[in-house]
């Protein structure tokens, strides 16, 4: 803890007779032994340190993501991030049960089209439903790609031709009956840097899976779910690091014994300094949250809301307004539980920042700053 003095007030006041006036019983509580004669206290600073404790939270619970971002679906891979387009189309119309199916062409329009890269990919069938507000924390596929109709596994994506072929046998059976849990478009080549973006099911533009039948009739089924599963692949380092996409959190602890539980506090802040080259996905909105229940840390419905604030995408760190939070965890300690930092909201984006640490220098570490005064002080008459 530094302490550092501001200011020291000191205020006396002299009665004197510049009024005409008799001294009312209330002007002369006032003047004559009242409340204005008292001492304001020093006004200090105080700065604490987060010095052990702190941690990237990487609960199983929130690694990985599947994101439901309306009008993006993206595969490919970038700043260290890779991305997994799912989709799963809706065949409880029932109509064409019993048709032989001759051609099944799925189609993904590019958004935007003028997007010029290739990736290379592999299509696989989900072993899991793949349902909209599902939470998946890993990817689980079976284990042979579906081929094209030539029986080729290996596709290239591109912004157009748009046009994916599936084996007709595969599409009979979807429509037959066989579960249909989704598909996974899982890239092929984990050295390219680049990403592809597709439309979702909120496009006007939207995927679609065309059956031909051998009647010469055709049907255009489209997609209950479509969405990214983001995994992040970069190792995590000695700084703190909150994640969306792929979901990690920052957990601190708030050490408050160090402070005189005398003095009044006029200001309280928590501040986080960005470690160099760390950010990405532009500017966002960081909360800070206190948690209710030290079981679960995490449990977003068992937390008190502290505060929202901006990270710019080129800032070197970021400030919480504390001071009601400290407030209540000094008039009742038990509710101390530390504090959260997370992005806000979770689950619509990639992206990743990291701050320093308890193991940076002191002047990079996160730190508390604090500012009291002292009680005031009544001289004695």
């Amino acid at each position: 803890m530094r302490r550092l003095y501001l200011l020291l007030l000191v205020v006396v006041v002299w009665a004197s007779g510049c009024s005409s006036d008799p001294d009312t019983p209330l002007g002369s509580g006032l003047v004559d032994g009242g409340l204005i004669e008292s001492r304001p206290g020093d006004v200090f600073e105080d700065t604490v340190n987060v010095v052990v404790g702190d941690a990237t939270f990487t609960s199983t619970a929130f690694y990985a993501q599947f994101l439901t971002t309306p009008g993006q679906m993206i595969i490919g891979r970038k700043d260290d991030f890779k991305t997994t387009m799912l989709i799963r189309f809706d065949f409880s119309g029932g109509d064409d049960v019993g048709k032989t199916v001759t051609e099944a062409q799925l189609t993904l329009p590019a958004a935007p089209d003028t997007q010029s890269a290739t990736l290379s990919a592999r299509f696989y069938e989900l072993l899991d439903t793949l349902n909209a507000g599902d939470t998946i924390t890993s990817l689980d596929t079976a284990s042979t790609p579906i081929p094209d109709d030539t029986l080729a596994v290996d596709r290239v994506m591109r912004a157009f031709p748009r046009i994916y072929q599936l084996p007709p046998a595969l599409v009979q059976g979807w429509i037959g009956g066989l579960h249909h849990n989704g598909i996974a478009i899982v890239l092929t080549d984990n050295t390219t840097n680049k990403q592809l973006t597709f439309a979702t099911k909120e496009n006007s533009d939207n995927p679609f899976l065309k059956v031909f039948f051998s009647d010469t009739t055709d049907t255009s089924y489209r997609p209950l779910v479509t969405g990214t599963f983001a995994e992040d692949l970069s190792p995590l380092t000695s700084d703190l690091r909150i994640s969306d996409g792929d979901t990690r959190r920052i957990f601190l602890p708030v050490d408050l014994g160090s402070l005189d539980d005398r003095a009044l506090l006029h200001d309280a802040s928590l501040v986080l300094r960005v470690a160099p080259s760390s950010s990405t996905g532009g500017d966002a909105d960081i909360e800070l949250y206190a948690p209710t229940d030290s079981t679960d840390i995490m449990d977003l419905g068992k937390r008190t809301p502290v505060t929202v604030a901006i990270l710019g995408s080129a800032a070197d760190r970021i400030e919480f307004p504390i001071r009601n939070i400290i407030t209540q965890f000094l008039a009742d300690p038990k509710t101390n539980l530390g504090f959260v930092v997370r992005y806000f909201p979770e689950g619509n984006s990639i992206r990743r920042v990291e701050f320093f640490g308890s193991s940076a220098a002191d002047s990079l570490r996160p730190s508390m700053r604090f500012t009291f005064s002292d009680p005031p002080t009544f001289p004695k008459r």
